[in-house]
């Protein structure tokens, strides 16, 4: 059974050091191809969300499987903050940037996806983002063959124009945009 674990600072090592193994597994496959050491997640990831935001886990048999995290988009990396302003002023987007946040990881480790893990993490996350009065999200993803455009959608974000390049292998990722509790709604409704 996967049980939903908020981390903290106070968070046994058995969860950061679970945390870190399902980061270095979900982003090593594609789209991303990515390796990431350690101490890079730790510092580039772990602490900032865990300090400043959100990290969220889901366990099985107290094995970390899936994680999402997000920060106050006023927290959030200078990349994505410029992309942002950048968007802002070549749309008609208008963001409260004292209530939304970046829903910046997200990744379920590729045995248990299918489940409903990744739809069931945004949803922890959207919750304890509307709990500390958050009222909008942004989230970024890869661009090519990503498994959570389609889970965004589903609960009503709508995409941002334009591509940012956010790494050495200038892999291209797209940005949504939605509100929090209409998002909720989506996700604690009964499927039809």
């Amino acid at each position: 059974m996967i049980r939903f674990w908020p981390a903290s600072d106070a968070s046994f090592k058995l969860d950061r050091d679970g945390f870190v193994r399902a980061y270095q597994e979900a982003f090593s496959r594609a789209p991303y191809l990515k390796k990431y050491s350690r101490e890079e997640i730790l510092q580039r990831v772990w602490y900032p969300n865990v300090r400043d935001g959100i990290v969220i886990l889901a366990l099985e048999d107290e094995r970390v499987v899936g994680f999402g995290c997000a920060l106050p988009l006023l927290k959030a990396p200078a990349d994505v903050q410029a992309f942002l302003r950048s968007a802002a002023r070549t749309s008609r987007l208008s963001i409260d940037l004292g209530r939304t946040w970046y829903m910046s990881e997200l990744g379920v480790l590729g045995t248990h996806r299918g489940r409903g893990l990744g739809s069931a993490l945004i949803k922890h996350r959207l919750l304890t983002i509307h709990h500390r009065g958050g009222n909008h999200y942004i989230a970024r993803t890869a661009a090519k063959e990503p498994n959570s455009i389609g889970l965004y959608r589903r609960i009503g974000a709508v995409g941002l124009n334009g591509l940012q390049d956010v790494s050495a292998s200038k892999q291209a990722q797209v940005y949504f945009y939605g509100e929090c509790n209409s998002a909720i709604k989506k996700l604690i409704a009964p499927a039809a």
